[in-house]
């Protein structure tokens, strides 16, 4: 149930803050920087640039940065459900159509989205690559009815990620963070058919101005 409540929290204590300070209410003044107990000494140690934490104050606003998630799932392989996706609509094959599936990303994908499946609540579903991608495959949408008690242990999705294959790839790693969402998925048919797509960003994905 964490996972619904902690970004929420983080929300509720910045609208608290400014409540707060608009009423008067007074803190720390060097609570950032504070070298005992201060919030850059507790998280960075000796070594963090305090100038960062007012670099562009009032002018640079970092929620226009927010980029938009369009599945209820791990932001991680976002670009792994769009790469399916449009796979599907340009070759025409659907989940029964789909002898073996392989999909390279980033070892801190594979080690955070590609653990054993097991139904035990949304969140395991939401998390986990495998799972995500058989249902975009079987429904053509990963949305809030993937989610459902019921649809989280549906046989036939389950059953279908026994042809995903999940692998870090050494190429995508040396992308570094701004990578690690970099993703290229081999399908394999019955038919004998195979397809393969690199996606090197998630759709609704934020692009600064400098990037290309």
């Amino acid at each position: 149930m964490v996972k619904r409540l902690h970004s929420g929290r983080a929300c509720q204590s910045g609208v608290l803050v400014a409540l707060l300070a608009r009423r008067g209410f007074t803190g720390i003044t060097n609570v950032l920087e504070a070298r005992f107990g201060g919030f850059c000494t507790t998280l960075g140690g000796n070594s963090v640039d305090a100038t960062k934490l007012t670099m562009g104050l009032g002018k640079e606003w970092e929620i226009l940065n927010v980029g938009f998630k369009p599945y209820p799932t791990a932001v991680t392989f976002h670009s792994v459900l769009d790469a399916a996706r449009s796979m599907m609509d340009e070759h025409g094959f659907r989940a029964e159509d789909c002898e073996r599936i392989v999909v390279h990303t980033s070892t801190f994908s594979l080690v955070h989205c590609g653990f054993a499946y097991q139904p035990t609540d949304a969140t395991a579903a939401q998390m986990n690559l495998s799972f995500c991608l058989a249902s975009m495959l079987r429904f053509g949408e990963v949305f809030v009815d993937q989610f459902t008690e019921t649809s989280i242990r549906d046989h036939e999705t389950i059953n279908l990620m026994q042809c995903i294959r999940h692998v870090a790839d050494k190429e995508l790693d040396e992308l570094g963070a701004a990578g690690r969402q970099v993703a290229w998925l081999e399908v394999f048919l019955r038919d004998g058919r195979q397809f393969t797509r690199r996606a090197d960003r998630r759709k609704r994905q934020y692009r600064k101005p400098h990037e290309p």
